[in-house]
């Protein structure tokens, strides 16, 4: 028998028409040594078969070909060869014996040859192209008509029944695989619960849920899809093979049925403790890298105008037809010819024309999950992922549960889908971008993941140094900068039992704060609505504080609106989020790629810091309100009473353990009551947070320096202790009630006969009159009211000259008293237990001086009045000042008429100026200096005082921490917290603030963090602030969170991709431009040094501008050490060289 690896070639004409064996490898080269033979030996070669066309672009010129005699002189293959094969093979080697014989066009002819000529000459060979068809007659068009309906349907080509063989093949190996993995994936495997089992059984389901995949998208690619219409899947069907349909319907139902078994299964295996494969490769594409510069440039404009300008779809495709108009008439005045070349048009078509287009090539979205919220209950579904379809679905109602306030639980049962263009979705969508492809895209940065190692590397080096010498050496920095130099995260256990956190062993540790607030996405106006929708946010803490906050690196999620979801809602929006850190801690990540490491790379994180205002952190973690018995969620002080206890050595740390126990408990209870039952005891409800295993509210629920200081200490300071209020200020001041006194009813049936009212209606109200002015302040004998107007001249104009309504005399008390009837003086008189005789009731003035004596009895004023310190010039000489200080440019400005109406509402940054700079210097110029003698020694305790609650924010709010300045910051709060009573009286009125008692729980904080501005919430109102100004629908509720949460996901990405390290050099020019015109953060670089020797007007030093005196006096004021002193002085700088 021949050899497989040749074959026979009868009557070749190369060897005297006699049979040969010929190698299968140089089957094409023999055939086309045949072809040439017989055009050298041939005139006229005759097509036997098909005419073959060489050019469609201009009329046919060639040579005709005659193909050997299929009979005499073909090759033939082995006896079993498919006849589909064999046809291919022939018509493929008479195609290249065609193109390699062919000579061509002559170069000496004018037309020129597509093939053999370059592009440029056979571009301008070619003659135009007419524009419109040439007019036919009718009986011609109908003739045409005629043969194109008599034509009969072609046979399927070889290349389309190749495909169905193929396809064919791929569906009986599919079905085949399906049919494998369910008869390895036995049920009774999952009983075996043995650990090499176990094991076995995971790797099983894993390989049986990728056959699912699989099978589905081989299903998804052989039939028409859901989305086309009708007549065309009709069509499909109809074209389609019978014996096709058959074998994907028995792929498709024994899929489902491999499906159902895996669901199965997978209850009785144990929770996965592998890491997480991620597949971060796509942020290492670059999705516009294949269009040209300009279209590139198009692009960028396109997405910065509509994502971050806020410019909508129209008027951005408005802008697109401008700039490609712009383009398109540069190149006509580059060009003499009226036609674009090959390269414009190829540009040409390239430049996007919309605003949709832009977005699909640069496939700016984020990787996000719709939840399904119920509009009752807030209850959060996440979608159910079909393997088989990849589609994803949602119970039709809400699985959550109410809680009645009596009875037991029962289950919500409110519909959560509705039905939009013709399919069921949720009615309250909650868009919740992924967690784990936001630190992949993070650490797709080399630059980002260098400082994430060295955070954890430097900590750990700085711990062992000072463990070394001192094993029991305090393991922080002794000046304390970032949040990784602090007490904290230099002690935390890692996931890895006796390791610490930042020993991270070749792997990645990532540390991570979160913020929760709320706010009206249509700003906070009087008159406005009251909507609130929520910002869930978190940052990294490896970064450094000057990069860390910027949107590239921020993760955000928008809580669903319109109203606030209550502390038993809440937890549903966080805990997509605590699903990540509790994979990420328990399990780990494993990133197919990052910057760093191109094979992949292991990923631990934890959530270290949550930082809120006082109600939002009481939600999140589930305790009990601040105005509760159980106010305070760090320290055991119980009772509103205690709020202004400042025995702090004294407060004890809550139990972490039996929080923890007793918020479990709280989440299982199965009624209102038993919860309820377990909060009054315990304070405690469930939090997600609980689920980390390592979370402990008291020491990593940190109390914000902004809210509790700035926003809640100074702002009450300031408005309600000193009053500083023009509004305020022009009112009388009354001295209030002298003391307080139990007046009785008035009451006929137990009334003496010679005090009952003769008219009740009139006289009821006159004895209410009589009581008040009983009560008011009276002056002593000797007071002299007219004395105070003397003390006011011009030089004390600025002083505090308190102007209230003085106390009543006797004289006026009597002559008041003399105006009203006789009945209610006789009542009153009974009513006080004074003598009622006739004798000594007869007349009113016998009566007046009853009450009169009696009055000499009481106090003549309250001990609680103290006259108010700051009057309508003290407020007036606030606002010169504030006018008149000369400030860096880098402090932010004031309101000059602060204290005014008018002024606006003063946000935190403008409380932390005035506390530190505007009213220390102001209220010691007022009582230090122009005091009047007689309130000196009040008014410099009022001082002290007030300086007592500066010194502490200029402490908290210093940008490097030391034991010392944390101790200081307590003992200054300490002293403002024990005065406010004795000084300011009247704040015994005022309602607890649960502030004042909070604010000294952060110095605990300052201990284990470090300064506050490593963790406050600054940051994260400016985000607040640039997602008010995003444009949407103003559909709460959904649309409006989807908007908010893609725009700002949207921006991120945009910044991140201008980082990329492949950018085109153009884009570097305007990347600073970007972030110039849209500056995420000031960098804290140095001025570069002067290329030649001269003077500067301004230098810049760690993102602090100095200037000269003479180019801005602010800028130049400086404290410094003179030369060979160690005794800092102030001054100005003259010249920088």
């Amino acid at each position: 028998m021949p050899s497989s690896s040749s074959y026979t070639c009868e009557r070749c004409p190369l060897e005297g028409f006699r049979n040969h064996r010929v190698a299968k490898t140089q089957r094409v080269a023999h055939k086309i040594e045949i072809a040439q033979y017989e055009r050298t030996t041939t005139q006229h070669l005759n097509v036997t078969e098909r005419d073959i066309v060489v050019a469609p672009e201009q009329p046919v010129v060639g040579h005709e070909i005659q193909e050997p005699d299929l009979q005499d002189a073909s090759m033939h293959a082995e006896p079993d060869a498919d006849p589909t094969t064999l046809e291919l093979e022939r018509l493929a080697s008479l195609l290249t014996g065609l193109v390699i014989l062919d000579e061509g066009e002559q170069s000496h002819r004018e037309a020129q040859s597509k093939l053999f000529s370059t592009r440029d000459e056979f571009q301008a060979s070619v003659p135009d192209v007419p524009v419109a068809f040439m007019p036919i007659a009718p009986a011609q068009a109908l003739s045409g008509v005629e043969s194109v309906l008599k034509a009969q349907s072609l046979p399927l080509s070889p290349s389309v029944v190749q495909a169905h063989h193929v396809n064919m093949g791929l569906c009986r190996d599919m079905l085949q695989r399906v049919r494998n993995a369910m008869a390895e994936l036995e049920l009774q495997r999952a009983f075996d619960l043995t650990p090499s089992a176990t094991v076995a059984l995971v790797t099983i389901v894993d390989s049986a849920t990728l056959v699912v995949g699989e099978a589905g998208r081989l299903i998804a690619s052989l039939l028409p899809s859901s989305k086309a219409s009708p007549r065309k899947r009709l069509r499909a069907e109809t074209q389609a093979n019978k014996e096709l349909s058959a074998i994907l319907k028995d792929i498709r139902e024994e899929a489902e049925t491999l499906d159902s078994l895996i669901d199965v299964i997978g209850r009785f295996l144990p929770p996965q403790t592998k890491e997480v494969v991620h597949n971060s490769d796509h942020h290492f594409v670059n999705p516009i890298a294949k269009f040209d510069v300009t279209a590139q440039l198009s692009i960028l404009l396109a997405l910065i105008c509509h994502v971050v300008v806020g410019i909508s779809g129209d008027a951005v495709n408005l802008i697109l037809a401008f700039v490609n108009a712009i383009i398109q008439s540069t190149m006509a005045l580059c060009s003499h010819s009226t036609r674009a070349d090959p390269t414009q048009e190829y540009l040409l078509k390239q430049l996007p024309t919309s605003l949709e287009s832009v977005l699909r090539r640069f496939k700016i979205d984020p990787s996000t999950t719709v939840y399904a919220t119920c509009p009752s209950c807030h209850h959060t579904h996440a979608p159910l992922q079909d393997r088989l379809s990849g589609e994803a679905s949602y119970p039709e109602v809400c699985q959550g549960y109410i809680y009645p306030q009596r009875g037991e639980r029962h289950a919500c049962a409110t519909p959560i889908l509705e039905c939009r263009q013709g399919k069921l979705r949720p009615i309250k969508p909650y868009v919740f971008t992924s967690f784990i492809d936001y630190i992949a895209a993070m650490l797709s940065d080399a630059d980002v993941e260098r400082m994430c190692e060295k955070a954890c590397d430097d900590a750990l080096a700085a711990v062992r140094e000072a463990l070394s010498t001192n094993p029991d050496a305090s393991v922080a920095e002794e000046r304390v900068n970032s949040v990784f130099e602090a007490a904290f995260m230099r002690s935390f256990k890692g996931p890895v039992p006796d390791k610490l956190f930042i020993q991270r062993d070749g792997r990645m540790r990532l540390a991570f704060q979160v913020m929760l607030d709320f706010f009206n996405p249509n700003g906070t106006r009087k008159r406005g609505n009251h909507n609130s929708i929520g910002i869930l946010a978190v940052v990294n803490l490896n970064l450094r504080e000057d990069i860390r906050y910027r949107p590239e690196y921020m993760w955000l999620s928008i809580i669903l609106g319109p109203e606030e979801p209550n502390h038993d809602q809440i937890g549903n929006y966080i805990r997509p989020l605590m699903d990540s850190f509790v994979v990420g801690w328990e399990q780990g990540f494993r990133l197919s790629r990052t910057a760093l490491h191109e094979s992949g790379r292991s990923v631990d994180i934890a959530l270290v810091i949550n930082v809120n205002d006082l109600p939002a952190t009481r939600k999140a973690q589930g305790m009990a309100a601040a105005n509760a018995n159980q106010y305070c969620s760090i320290c055991d002080c119980y009772g509103t009473h205690t709020m202004y206890n400042t025995e702090f050595h004294e407060w004890k740390r809550r139990d972490i353990v039996v929080l923890r126990a007793k918020a479990y408990e709280w989440r299982d209870a199965t009624s209102q009551a038993a919860r309820d039952a377990i909060f009054s005891e315990y304070g405690v409800r469930w939090s997600e947070f609980w689920r980390l295993s390592y979370w402990d509210p008291t020491r990593m629920a940190v109390v914000d320096a902004m809210h509790c200081i700035l926003e809640g200490l100074v702002h009450y300071h300031c408005r309600r202790v000193l009053r500083i209020d023009t509004k305020l200020a022009k009112r009388k001041e009354t001295m209030g009630a002298a003391f307080e006194y139990n007046w009785p009813e008035y009451d006929t049936a137990t009334c003496h006969p010679a005090c009952i009212l003769r008219n009740e209606a009139r006289e009821l109200v006159m004895i209410r009159a009589i009581q008040q002015k009983l009560v008011q302040p009276l002056l002593p004998d000797n007071e002299d009211e007219d004395d105070d107007d003397a003390a006011i001249d011009e030089h004390t104009a600025d002083a505090p000259d308190p102007q209230f309504v003085p106390a009543l005399t006797i004289n006026q008390l009597y002559q008041q008293l003399m105006k009203i009837n006789l009945q209610p003086l006789r009542w009153v008189l009974s009513s006080l237990g004074l003598n009622v005789n006739p004798n000594s009731i007869a007349s009113k003035k016998a009566c007046c001086n009853q009450l009169i004596a009696w009055r000499r009895t009481q106090p003549l004023a309250s001990t609680l009045f103290v006259p108010r310190p700051i009057n309508l010039a003290n407020i007036h000489f606030i606002q010169r000042v504030i006018k008149h200080t000369t400030t860096p440019a880098s402090v932010d400005s004031v309101p000059n008429n602060y204290g005014d109406s008018n002024a606006g509402t003063i946000k935190a940054a403008e409380w932390r100026i005035l506390a530190t700079i505007y009213l220390p210097i102001a209220l010691v110029l007022l009582w230090g200096d122009h005091d009047p003698l007689e309130q000196s020694p009040r008014m410099l305790k009022v001082l002290d005082h007030s300086m007592a609650l500066f010194s502490s924010v200029i402490l908290a709010c210093r940008y490097t921490m030391t034991a010392m300045r944390a101790t200081q910051y307590r003992s200054f709060l300490k002293d403002w917290v024990d005065g406010l009573a004795t000084n300011h009286p009247h704040i015994r009125s005022h309602a607890m603030r649960p502030n004042v008692h909070m604010a000294l729980h952060i110095y605990d904080f300052l201990l284990l963090y470090g300064p506050v501005i490593s963790w406050w919430t600054f940051p994260f109102e400016r985000v607040i602030g640039f997602l008010e100004r995003i444009n949407t629908n103003d559909h709460i509720g959904g649309e409006l969170e989807a908007t908010l949460s893609k725009s700002f996901m949207r921006g991120a990405s945009i910044r991140r991709w201008l980082r990329r390290p492949d950018c085109p050099p153009v884009f570097v020019e305007l990347k600073a431009l970007f972030e110039k015109t849209f500056p995420a953060y000031n960098p804290p670089t140095d001025s570069p040094p002067l290329a030649k020797d001269g003077e500067r007007a301004h230098y810049r030093r760690s993102g602090v501008n100095f200037s000269r005196a003479s180019t801005h006096l602010g800028n130049s004021l400086v404290i410094y050490y003179p030369p060979g002193s160690h005794k800092m002085i102030a001054g100005s700088i003259e010249s920088i060289l």
